[in-house]
């Protein structure tokens, strides 16, 4: 029985290889969300990737605000740079951990920066749809409330 805990204390709370960079792919499941500029989304509702006519540093700095403002749940970054950030989202009522990638990406058409996102739980198949909600909330935020400057493509 504490085998089994342990197990679970590992996948859930361990780093292993999760902080390379923003994910290749969803895993496929359920418990994933993805929102892609061009192709690649995934499980993401009618959900679009934004595209801001900021700088990287003004739009991470939106992110940050962001993560640092969530009351819902304990959201702490654990890798980032100057155009990503990984963070852990720990879920308030289970205490699950489910991983939200934030990528820049740019459009060079118009010389401004689309956001991709990804949220993805680390166990299970179905996460109730707190990835797509966690996702929506940071794109309404940074579409809505960041003060950035959206713009259509």
């Amino acid at each position: 029985m504490c085998g089994l805990f342990l197990v679970i204390y590992l996948l859930n709370f361990g780093n292993s290889d999760i902080e390379k960079g923003f994910p290749s792919t969803c895993t496929g499941q359920d418990n994933c969300v993805r929102v892609m500029l061009y192709n690649g989304s995934y499980h993401n509702g009618d959900l679009k990737a934004p595209t801001f006519n900021n700088t990287p540093h003004e739009i991470m700095r939106a992110v940050k605000y962001w993560l640092d403002w969530k009351w819902v749940e304990t959201t702490r970054p654990i890798a980032e740079n100057a155009t990503y950030v990984h963070a852990r989202c720990i879920t308030i009522f289970f205490g699950w951990t489910d991983d939200l990638y934030v990528a820049m990406t740019p459009n060079n058409k118009s010389g401004s920066y689309a956001v991709e996102v990804q949220s993805a739980s680390r166990i299970g198949n179905d996460d109730f749809g707190q990835n797509l909600y966690r996702v929506a909330q940071l794109l309404y935020y940074l579409e809505k409330g960041a003060n950035l400057t959206h713009i259509a493509v």
